[in-house]
């Protein structure tokens, strides 16, 4: 299929991925996210950054595979999350847009 092309999603160095949830108290719903670094986390000032997935997608498409990329191989970890009703995260009904829930999973 189209999105198995090699010129649709080009073979990338992968890193250490790691599932991390958050769960958020106002709502009950679980947060899915992927940390990602091509280092070994220990207590030291590392630079983190929060990556969430545009509307209709989910963070493997574009915050994880797409940006995350670039950004880990900059030396940046990353934590890529799906939005509430989105990806690996829990909501119903599935697939909605929700603006003000975006803003409170990003509070999470």
């Amino acid at each position: 299929t189209l999105l198995r092309s090699k010129a649709c999603l080009p073979q990338q160095k992968r890193w250490p991925r790691y599932k991390l949830s958050f769960h958020n108290p106002d709502t009950h719903r679980d947060i899915a996210a992927d940390n990602t670094s091509r280092r070994v986390l220990k207590n030291e000032g590392i630079a983190v950054i929060i990556s969430a997935h545009p509307t209709g997608s989910c963070k493997r498409q574009t915050s994880d595979n797409v940006y995350g990329t670039a950004l880990v191989k900059s030396g940046f970890v990353l934590i890529a999350f799906d939005f509430s009703f989105q990806g690996a995260s829990g909501g119903e009904p599935r697939f909605i847009e929700d603006p003000a829930q975006r803003v409170e999973d990003f509070s999470v």
